[in-house]
Order: structure tokens, then C-alpha cells, then sequence
């Protein structure tokens, strides 16, 4: 008996597998003009998350913008959702030289200096710009690289998105899994890619972020003091022109209080 649950995972893989034909079949300039309408669906469609978004940004500026303005940003940012989603299914199809075009990165030497001292490197991101476009362009670029992700509870979506995410040579570590293979990767001299962006609930630390303590995980910095792998950050940035500019910071000092 198919229940429910199991029905709507089978439409949400087949939605997902459907876009995913298309739009490798079109050209890069229609795919993401589809991606940016289903981002503007999502908006209009599902009340929860548009109001989650809209209450973050009220949240953030304090009263500082309109709510028109507020409204405007969190429907581009549904639509670069949207557009991230059809630019990932269309990564088989692009290839590793297209990919390195459509990224432009700031900072590569400060990543290739860090690997070089052979103890790892801690890459802190979030999922902002694409962020799958960072672990396919340093993938590209830097050979040694893995990402700590949270898996789909849908099994069949679990293993298509990791098997597009691991096309260009990086390796996922599943969540569950992390600190025992992350800590081998960091001492063989990989990079290893923590999204920061993400609550971490009482087990995190509270920082303040926008004005409001906000949880964030202990992984990055504790996985660097076990191990004496560096510290940095890679943000990606859209561009106008739907490229992206992909940051990468110098390391990031850690200040040894003894006190964890």
C-alpha cells in the first residue's frame, strides 16, 4: 500500500528528475529563466516559507527598509533558488572547462597556501549565491576536496543530488558520519567544506548575528584544534550577469584562550 508520505516523495524525485531533462536540453539563458520562474512559484505558492523569509529580513534590518523592499529581496532570493537548482541539474551537461568559465575566483592563492602546510584546510560557507558552484569549482581546482552534508530523507533524492554534487572529483561526507571522516580527510591535506549557515540548536555556540544571539556549530573551529588545519571562508556571489564570484578569505586567526 503506498502511503502518503512515499506518494509525495514519488512526485517531488520525478518533479525533480523532469526539471533536470529540460533544462539540460535548453539553452543556459532559458533554464535559468525557468529557474527563476519556479523560484517565483515557490514564493507566491508556499505561505510558510515566504513568511519565514520575509520574518528573517524584519529580523535583520530593524526596521531599517521598507516592507516593500523586504518583500522584493526575499523574492530574489527565492528566485536564486530556483535558478541554483536548474544550474545544478545542469551540471553534467556543462562540463569542467564551462563550469570554470561561468566562476571567477578571488583568493585561490590563499587556499593553495593553506594546503600547502599539509595539515587541511577548514572551508566555511553558506548556502548563499550557489553554492553548489563552490565545491564543483574548487573540485576543479583543488583536487583534494569534501563537503560535510545533510542527507535528503528521501533515499532516491539523497543519492541523485550527491551523485550530480560528485561528478567533478569531491567527496560527501554524510552528516551522521562527520567528525571520524573528517578528521582522516583533514590529516591526508584535504579541504573540507562546513556549511555555518545552519542552526545548531543547544549543542552550538551563540553568537550574535544581526543583533540576535543565533547557534552556530562548534565543527569548524573544534576540527581545526584537533587537527592544526587552517581556518577559511568561501562565499559565492551571482553576478548581474548569472556568472558568480566565488571568495575565498585569508585564514582566519584562532586566538588559543585553553578554554573551549
Amino acid at each position: 500500500m503506498i502511503t502518503l508520505r512515499r506518494f509525495k516523495d514519488t512526485v517531488i524525485y520525478t518533479l525533480v528528475v523532469f526539471v533536470g531533462f529540460l533544462a539540460r536540453r535548453l539553452p543556459r539563458s532559458v533554464s535559468l529563466w525557468m529557474g527563476c520562474g519556479i523560484g517565483d512559484l515557490v514564493y507566491r505558492v508556499v505561505k510558510r516559507r515566504r513568511q519565514i523569509a520575509l520574518d528573517n529580513l524584519r529580523m535583520a534590518f530593524k526596521g531599517e527598509k521598507e516592507d516593500g523592499e523586504l518583500r522584493r529581496i526575499a523574492r530574489r532570493s527565492f528566485q536564486n533558488m530556483g535558478k541554483t537548482m536548474v544550474e545544478f541539474l545542469c551540471s553534467p551537461k556543462y562540463g569542467a572547462e564551462r563550469i570554470m568559465d561561468l566562476v571567477r575566483i578571488d583568493g585561490m592563492e590563499n587556499l593553495r597556501r593553506a594546503m600547502g602546510a599539509g595539515k587541511g584546510v577548514v572551508a566555511v560557507s553558506a548556502h548563499f549565491g550557489n553554492w553548489e558552484f563552490i565545491f564543483h569549482a574548487m573540485s576543479i581546482s583543488v583536487g583534494r576536496l569534501a563537503a560535510i552534508v545533510q542527507p535528503f530523507k528521501q533515499a532516491r533524492l539523497d543519492r541523485l543530488v550527491n551523485n550530480y554534487r560528485t561528478l567533478y572529483g569531491g567527496e560527501v561526507i554524510q552528516k551522521g558520519t562527520a567528525v571520524k571522516q573528517t578528521l582522516a580527510r583533514l590529516r591526508q591535506g584535504f579541504c573540507v567544506a562546513i556549511m555555518g549557515d545552519q542552526n545548531a540548536g543547544q549543542s552550538g555556540v551563540f553568537v550574535d548575528f544581526f543583533g540576535t544571539p543565533a547557534s552556530t556549530a562548534r565543527g569548524p573551529v573544534t576540527f581545526a584544534l584537533r587537527t592544526g588545519a587552517t581556518v577559511v571562508t568561501l562565499f559565492n556571489v551571482r553576478q548581474e550577469d548569472d556568472s558568480h564570484l566565488l571568495t575565498i578569505s585569508e585564514p582566519l586567526k584562532l586566538e588559543l584562550s585553553g578554554d573551549m
